[in-house]
């Protein structure tokens, strides 16, 4: 149901590693599935800690509705928000949470395991009003960060 979502978050992902950043994509999809806004990986061409893909399309998505909150929306993450993201996807109310690669994979995969803290998405927002849909893809998510 969202493979071509998936496959979009990856090629920002993509476009996140040829500039020298994380390859991290996200998109924000309104309740009707258009796109709302795009983020990628930001932290090196930034040099801002916390310039995550998804916290880059969850401000972008902020910015262009004109307010703080993101109700009914879903993000598409080409790799399982890390905690930091998902406490961000939790006060941004998102309704739901689909991702490519698995924080799991992604450690047992990329040199230093991809620096990702050994904690789900699942966890992190468990007890809270957000579907976590995911992996999906996730031969294919891996691939474009390797």
């Amino acid at each position: 149901m969202y493979e071509t979502q998936v496959r979009h978050a990856v090629a920002l992902a993509r476009e996140a590693k040829a500039a020298g950043d994380g390859p991290f994509g996200a998109l924000i999809l309104d309740d009707s599935g258009r796109v709302l806004a795009e983020g990628r990986n930001r932290v090196q061409s930034e040099g801002l800690s916390t310039r995550h893909a998804e916290i880059c399309a969850i401000e972008s998505a902020e910015l262009a509705l004109g307010r703080a909150g993101l109700a009914g929306c879903t993000l598409v993450a080409s790799a399982e928000p890390c905690p930091m993201c998902a406490g961000a996807i939790h006060w941004a109310g998102l309704s739901r949470v689909v991702f490519g690669a698995s924080i799991a994979r992604i450690q047992a995969e990329l040199p230093d395991g991809g620096r990702q803290i050994p904690l789900s998405a699942r966890e992190v927002l468990a007890g809270r009003a957000v579907e976590v849909i995911g992996p999906l893809l996730e031969e294919e998510a891996l691939q474009a960060m390797l």
